[in-house]
């Protein structure tokens, strides 16, 4: 998937620098030079990353604030234009991508344990229920059947909760 980027730098070398990053990242890469443009580009697309130049952010008393607030869930990145090769920049992007990746990993490694337990918890509940449901004197046939199919069911989804012997 192409990454695409925020470049905010009035910088004569920001263009050069988009392309160098834009070659090596496989990233489209919008730049905008000034405030106002960059926070109505914001406000109108999506961006993985949005890299601002620190130079640009100091003109004004909030500094990058205002940009990190409207820039979602955009890896931010506060950055002095290079006097001569823009590596540095192609290392601190890839390093932050690389980390948000893993970020988004371990969220969602917690999100599935979280969602596996409440599923557990559940099921066992409606095994037991329905267990002691079956010892239920005077049980009708029909329900009796209904119950079994419950319990059936239930089992089933306990086993295909359980984690897989490792090999």
């Amino acid at each position: 998937m192409e990454a695409t980027i925020l470049l905010v730098s009035a910088s004569a070398k920001a263009e050069g620098c988009a392309s160098f990053l834009s070659k090596r990242l496989n990233a489209s890469i919008e730049i905008v030079a000034n405030r106002r443009s960059a926070l109505a580009t914001l406000r109108r697309n999506e961006f993985q990353v949005v890299m601002v130049d620190a130079d640009l952010a100091m003109q004004y008393p909030d500094g990058a604030d205002l940009f990190w607030q409207h820039s979602g869930l955009a890896l931010p990145i506060l950055f002095r234009m290079p006097a001569e090769d823009c590596s540095v920049l192609l290392r601190e992007v890839r390093a932050g991508l690389a980390r948000r990746e893993r970020e988004q990993q371990l969220a969602r490694r917690a999100v599935t344990a979280s969602l596996e337990a409440e599923l557990k918890s559940s099921v066992t509940g409606i095994l037991l229920e329905s267990e002691l449901a079956l010892r239920e004197p005077g049980l009708s046939p029909v329900l009796e059947r209904r119950l079994r199919h419950l319990t059936e069911l239930a089992i089933s989804l306990r086993d295909r909760l359980r984690p897989e012997p490792s090999s």
